[in-house]
């Protein structure tokens, strides 16, 4: 699309041809990561470093030689912010949204210069600067809370769909809530969890107790009654 788009404002363009020379590879380079990423299962954290890298370096060669900080190509920051986020969370698309701002920054410096401003034909626009750099700060912050909100919510669905996974039928009621709570155990990196429940018809209150000596061993599996005295450490009103 901005390949199509992009001989319309061409005539506002120093360098129309490099401009679009840039826009074709940096379509062939996005088409060639799709690729090779289409027969990967997994990348390497190197690697993909090295494609966040490039993420934000085509961006700052595009714009450099299209106005800089008033280029109408300042959007492709946002793919950098959005893969930032889903790869890291809310901590890469925040330290994404200040090497942005640092490299437009840069670029508005260097587009000041006379040497530069006589080769790029470019010019630059302080009140354009300072609202693009917030809104790239602020779409950063939101991009990362909602990449954030939707790992947690992933993480919460493939915790509860493991913990359903360990009920079955035919492992009775003590080997079921020996797997759950061991699974719900490994799932909060905890030592130790005690399920206690009570029946009002009988008075009668079961403690079930599941607890890790230490990492390497094994989860010991208990339980037993509670008498009169021991129910109020557990069974306590909350506010």
């Amino acid at each position: 699309t901005s390949v199509l788009t992009f001989p319309y404002i061409q005539p506002h363009v120093p360098h129309p041809e490099l401009s679009n020379a840039l826009l074709l590879l940096y379509c062939a380079h996005s088409l060639a990561l799709m690729s090779v990423l289409w027969f990967r299962e997994q990348t390497p954290f190197r690697f993909a470093w090295l494609v966040h890298s490039s993420d934000l370096l085509w961006p700052i060669l595009i714009t450099l030689f299209t106005h800089g900080s008033s280029s109408p190509f300042f959007l492709y920051f946002m793919f950098a912010l959005l893969a930032a986020a889903f790869r890291w969370g809310m901590r890469g698309a925040l330290l994404t949204a200040m090497i942005t701002v640092a490299a437009m920054a840069g670029e508005a410096g260097a587009l000041t210069l006379p040497s530069m401003l006589r080769g790029f034909g470019s010019h630059f626009d302080p009140d354009i600067f300072i609202v693009r750099s917030v809104y790239i700060v602020i779409f950063g912050f939101l991009i990362g809370y909602m990449a954030e909100s939707e790992k947690r919510r992933q993480a919460e669905t493939l915790s509860i769909a493991q913990v359903s996974a360990r009920v079955r039928v035919d492992a009775g009621l003590k080997g079921t809530l020996q797997a759950v709570l061991q699974e719900i155990l490994n799932i909060f990196a905890a030592r130790q969890l005690l399920l206690v429940a009570g029946e009002v018809e009988t008075g009668s209150t079961n403690i079930w107790r599941a607890e890790r000596l230490d990492q390497e061993s094994e989860v010991v599996f208990s339980w037993g009654h509670l008498d009169q005295n021991e129910r109020g450490t557990y069974a306590f009103e909350f506010p």
